[in-house]
């Protein structure tokens, strides 16, 4: 009894010390009605390391996905757009697979820019990332590169995209500050060509209540 016993208060010591886990989902939490959306921000890079730029444009209906997009200038690249279907959408030489976003780094003109679902931490903890990046255009195929990374400047980890509908699966955990950022920044390797590239992610937030 003495043992069942301790073993109770540790577990209820070890209960006290966290709060339940909140999760943030980056395709289930999109939204075109604000950018910041919640934790969630939408911009671009000019290289990294430099401020976000914000999307400030929606566009929806673009290419035939009814969920819309955050972009700049007239609904062109670089922008980040969402297929909450269940099948997948295909305009020109890309398809996006089922709830997943589509990030572009594109041209418009000044770039190409490096394409950002930003998260930023609404509170301490320790945070669980789960996600899947993946070429999205048959033609050339994607040549990209995801970067996630940790308060603008500290790279957690960087995957090649260098193939089709050839998911690549990702996980990392790490104790985050309130106001702390993660980035998935999408670049590309050949100037703009063949740079679209999905990503789902999901975050998962177990709060310090201490």
């Amino acid at each position: 009894m003495k043992t069942l016993a301790i073993a109770t208060m540790l577990l209820l010591l070890v209960l006290c010390e966290v709060a339940p886990a909140q999760t943030y989902g980056a395709v289930r939490d999109f939204s075109l009605a604000s950018n910041p959306n919640g934790a969630w921000s939408y911009g671009s890079l000019t290289k990294y390391g430099a401020p976000l730029n914000l999307y400030t444009l929606t566009c929806t209906g673009l290419f035939g996905l009814p969920d819309g997009a955050w972009a700049t200038q007239g609904c062109n690249t670089p922008y980040v757009l969402r297929n909450e279907s269940n099948q997948p959408i295909c305009f020109e030489t890309i398809c996006v697979p089922p709830n997943y976003l589509q990030l572009d780094i594109g041209n418009n003109g000044a770039g190409p820019f490096i394409s950002v679902v930003r998260w930023t931490a609404p509170q301490s903890g320790t945070v669980t990332i789960s996600g899947s990046v993946e070429g999205l255009d048959w033609d050339g195929p994607t040549n990209t590169d995801l970067r996630v990374i940790y308060n603008t400047n500290s790279t957690l980890l960087t995957i090649a995209v260098d193939s089709y509908e050839s998911p690549i699966s990702f996980r990392r955990r790490l104790a985050v500050s309130a106001g702390d950022t993660i980035d998935f920044a999408v670049n590309g390797k050949d100037g703009w060509n063949f740079d679209s590239t999905g990503l789902e992610v999901k975050i998962a937030l177990l709060a310090d209540s201490r």
